[in-house]
């Protein structure tokens, strides 16, 4: 009996990111995938990028175009299904929300758009550090230079 792999389509790599608070420019919120249906809490930059990187190895798609280097034991990585918490139904108040499309993992990052929801903007992105100056620039309070939400 042949095992047939679900086809994963590229818009099922959308991301839609919650951010609840940005204290001291640290990002908390939850992310949430359409394709699992559940919602993935994140309290600092580094577990928001480890549970969507984790939502791509698992799919595996987009797909890699460079496989991290372990030394010793390797552990496969599954945030989705060990933080995942309770379908999507939270009547808290975001401070913002964004929709993240990676469409490509390529030299050791990631391609795509990003979405700010709250102002209907929409920006490409050519690295994971140009989508993050972009969240930040979009909840910063403050002078921080603006990179390119502006048309």
């Amino acid at each position: 009996m042949r095992i047939v792999k679900p086809r994963i389509s590229a818009m099922e790599t959308r991301v839609e990111l919650h951010i609840a608070s940005y204290e001291e420019k640290t990002f908390c919120g939850w992310a949430y995938n359409e394709h699992f249906r559940k919602r993935i809490e994140f309290h600092d930059l580094c577990e928001m990028l480890n549970a969507m990187e984790s939502l791509y190895d698992t799919l595996a798609f987009p797909q890699a175009s460079f496989q991290p280097r372990h030394f010793g034991k390797v552990q496969k990585r599954n945030i989705i299904t060990k933080k995942a918490v309770n379908q999507m139904e939270n009547g808290e108040k975001d401070r913002a929300t964004f929709i993240v499309h990676v469409q490509f993992r390529q030299n050791a990052t990631w391609q795509g758009t990003i979405q700010w929801v709250d102002m209907n903007k929409t920006q490409s992105f050519r690295s994971t550090l140009e989508m993050i100056k972009l969240i930040d620039e979009a909840l910063d309070d403050g002078g921080s230079m603006k990179i390119s939400w502006e048309d």
